[in-house]
């Protein structure tokens, strides 16, 4: 908008779709190799349950997250683990992690999860009828506060904050490439983590990923060759005729601001000037006589 950089948008017409222009062209899809057979991502949240003392409804928050099975998994670990005791409204819960294979409604995770303390540990084999399809994840359980109607006596509310971290671990006998069009909803993406105690040298740069990336190498192609501007006197006067131009009120209290200012300071400095009196000399020429 601006391509002389004094200040002045000389584009007015250019709008962020111009800018979104530019940035979708500078995405593309790159391939890259991971040397690692597993992958994972993490995602946090807060299990809420809102109760209605009115009339008993019970509204609860949705917790649903999926995350997409490549090709040559055999493996799925999952870690969840949840707050579920509050001391402030006397808060208890008990709650589990739903693992839903290949979204056909059934919970794969039951019966497979051990607890330790606050943390629950999954460990699942994956098969291939699971593969190039979704896996659900959800929190299922229950949670009271007891003395929750004291904060709000018509909604009291059972929150209880959980992390999830989800590793897959993939046979990688054969080449695997990880390329998949995202969910517009609760999804999680993919990413390298590190090698699982099976890996093996000759595994490396047999998993890779196709993934939208954005280029800043292409940014110089999409703009003109850079025209240099003159700054030398030519171009300020020319600056500040544009901005008569553009905002004559402003320009003009601003000059004469410094015209007073040029006058001031003129008159400051010849009533501090010091001149000495000047004086009357007279001179006798003067004989020597003897």
């Amino acid at each position: 908008r601006d391509p002389d950089d004094n200040g002045v948008i000389d584009n007015d017409e250019v709008t962020v779709w111009d800018a979104y222009e530019h940035y979708t062209k500078m995405m593309t899809k790159e391939q890259f190799h991971v040397d690692t057979d597993r992958i994972r991502h993490a995602w946090k949240g807060d299990w809420n349950h809102f109760n209605n003392g009115q009339n008993g409804a019970v509204f609860s928050t949705d917790d649903t997250h999926f995350m997409y099975i490549p090709n040559g998994t055999t493996r799925l670990e999952a870690v969840f683990s949840a707050t579920e005791w509050k001391s402030d409204t006397m808060q208890v819960g008990a709650l589990q992690l739903s693992i839903d294979l290949g979204e056909d409604g059934s919970n794969d995770a039951q019966g497979f999860g051990s607890r330790n303390q606050d943390t629950w540990y999954y460990d699942l084999d994956v098969s291939e009828t699971h593969w190039g399809k979704w896996c659900e994840f959800d929190i299922t359980g229950n949670a009271v506060t007891m003395i929750g109607f004291l904060e709000d006596q018509e909604f009291f509310e059972a929150s209880i904050s959980y992390n999830v971290d989800v590793v897959l671990t993939l046979d990688l006998s054969v080449d695997r490439v990880i390329e998949f069009d995202q969910r517009p909803d609760f999804y999680s993406d993919l990413d390298p983590t590190t090698p699982s105690d099976d890996w093996d040298d000759s595994f490396s740069g047999k998993l890779s990923f196709v993934r939208v990336t954005y280029n800043q190498s292409r940014v110089i192609g999409l703009y003109d060759p850079a025209i240099e501007v003159n700054r030398g006197s030519e171009g300020l006067f020319q600056g500040m005729g544009d901005l008569f131009v553009k905002y004559p009120a402003q320009m003009a209290f601003f000059a004469l601001f410094i015209v007073l200012v040029a006058i001031s300071l003129g008159w400051w400095i010849r009533s501090t000037r010091f001149e000495p009196p000047l004086e009357l000399v007279t001179v006798f020429d003067a004989e020597l006589v003897d």
